[in-house]
């Protein structure tokens, strides 16, 4: 008989995984776990409903609203009237549906500020639209230039240099007269104001001013014509303003549009180039009494003919 007499044989206790200390701990850290979600959880739905209840109060509050004053442009260039600028702004904060004012807290303020702006007629496109705390935005934006004036039975119509048609109304009489005219156009803006003409031979009488806009006073040029040249093509002169003692202004045989010039025709630059040049050399472009006619097309020189023709 083994063992001391008296004494019970004891079984080992099994020590089961989740009463040891890990699985304690990884217990106790599932709570913390918990508790932070139901902690975030409640707060966020607190904040949640906070903001239902005072957001809108926040949202309507002075301190963040915006009004048509707050909001400020790119400085106006000189061939817009401060008058024209006040309208720019006033008609896209109406279309925006921002004239009475908004906040600068709403998300879509700067998006439907920026595409009020870009659907103007005055508005070639827009750079950015910044809100600066508390309550300013700050729109920089790239002004259409007029470069010349359209000339049809109905009056004048200005366009930019892509043909785009600008506002007739922000024109006075004296403003027009500064600009060139484009003559000899039969068609009417295919659509609304702030569009392109529709017209090929509108969008090349553009470019053709905007080319020539820095030395129309310098070479003393009058305006610019369109004439027919058969089988659908089509040329363009421009005209010298005449001097007292000339019955006939001198006529610039300049020929097509411009980057469209058939083979043999000398391009935009070299024309223009030759034409400054004979004004250096002859002191003007006028000629003599009888007038002159200048032909730009062919050669590496003007072919100059008197002019016999009676004054358009």
């Amino acid at each position: 008989m083994s063992g001391k007499s008296g004494e019970t044989k004891k079984t080992p206790r099994v020590i089961r995984p989740h009463e040891g200390g890990a699985s304690r701990w990884l217990a106790s850290g599932r709570r913390r776990w918990l508790i932070v979600i139901v902690l975030t959880g409640a707060a966020v739905g607190g904040g949640y409903a906070a903001w239902r209840e005072f957001g809108p109060h926040v949202l309507s509050s002075s301190h963040f609203r915006l009004t048509p004053e707050q909001v400020t442009m790119t400085p106006l260039p000189a061939w817009i009237h401060p008058d024209t600028g006040v309208k720019i702004k006033t008609d896209a904060l109406r279309d925006a549906g921002l004239d009475a004012g908004a906040s600068i807290l709403d998300e879509d303020l700067a998006e439907r500020i920026k595409k009020a702006f870009a659907l103007h007629p005055w508005i070639a496109s827009v750079v950015r639209v910044t809100k600066r705390p508390p309550a300013r935005v700050e729109v920089e934006l790239v002004y259409r230039q007029p470069v010349c004036m359209v000339d049809l039975p109905g009056g004048v119509y200005p366009v930019d240099a892509a043909s785009v048609v600008l506002p007739r109304e922000d024109f006075s009489v004296s403003e027009a007269r500064r600009y060139p005219r484009l003559s000899g156009i039969a068609t009417v803006p295919v659509g609304l104001v702030g569009t392109p003409w529709g017209d090929l031979q509108v969008a090349g009488g553009a470019e053709l001013a905007n080319l020539l806009a820095s030395s129309w006073d310098e070479l003393k040029l009058h305006y610019i014509n369109v004439v027919d040249a058969g089988s659908g093509d089509f040329i363009y002169e421009v005209f010298v303003r005449p001097t007292p003692q000339q019955e006939k202004p001198t006529r610039i045989i300049w020929g097509h549009r411009l980057s469209h010039e058939p083979p043999g025709e000398a391009p935009a630059a070299d024309k223009l180039a030759r034409l400054k040049q004979y004004a250096v050399a002859h002191g003007s472009l006028a000629g003599d009494s009888e007038g002159q006619e200048l032909d730009l097309r062919y050669g590496a020189e003007i072919s100059v003919t008197p002019r016999t023709a009676r004054k358009p």
